[in-house]
């Protein structure tokens, strides 16, 4: 099961650009708007590869 990397809400949704999940259209715009570095730790604790 798929949780949003932000609030931990099971969710279906990824972001294709990120890839980082989110569980409602506010958490993807807050996604959307981190720095890369953000993005990178966010993939990191979870396990995935930032490249």
């Amino acid at each position: 099961m798929k949780v949003s990397d932000l609030s931990g809400i099971p969710t279906a949704y990824t972001d294709p650009s990120t890839r980082l999940n989110y569980a409602t259209s506010q958490e993807f715009f807050t996604v959307r708007n981190f720095p890369p570095e953000l993005i990178s730790g966010y993939l990191a604790l979870r396990g995935t590869s930032s490249s």
